[in-house]
């Protein structure tokens, strides 16, 4: 029996062989496919993982700005609050309150917080001559 004859092809594809050789092909088949969706699952945990790192650094910002932004408010109050124009003020308190709006202005670079400061800075100032009227 001659290798490749017609004889020799038709014992091969009626022995177990064939089995062998089939199992063998799936089995290199079933590999790669594995490897391949194992690197796509790969690339996509990881990209998840950029993803929610990304997000937790949003969150750990919006957090750091509202927790200044609150502490601002603090100071914001406790300045104001001290300004004491009427009779009876300390003039220690009112110093105290000018340096720290004085610093609060200069730490802010939203035009509300600064509004707020300059609006404490005005002396004597009634609520009617702030509201804008255009």
């Amino acid at each position: 029996m001659d290798l490749w004859s017609g004889e020799w092809v038709a014992a091969f594809f009626l022995s177990p062989a064939v089995t062998g050789v089939a199992a063998v092909v799936a089995a290199t088949i079933g590999l790669r496919v594995a490897r391949v969706r194992a690197r796509v699952d790969r690339d996509l945990a990881a990209e998840q993982h950029r993803r929610d790192a990304r997000a937790a650094e949003l969150v750990r910002a919006a957090a750091v700005e509202d927790r200044d932004r609150a502490q601002w408010w603090v100071a914001f109050t406790w300045a104001t609050e001290r300004l004491g124009r009427g009779p009876g003020s300390r003039a220690t308190d009112r110093l105290a309150s000018h340096r720290v709006l004085y610093a609060l202005a200069g730490a802010t670079d939203d035009p509300v917080r600064s509004a707020l400061v300059a609006l404490a800075w005005t002396p004597d100032a009634t609520d009617e001559e702030h509201v804008d009227d255009e």
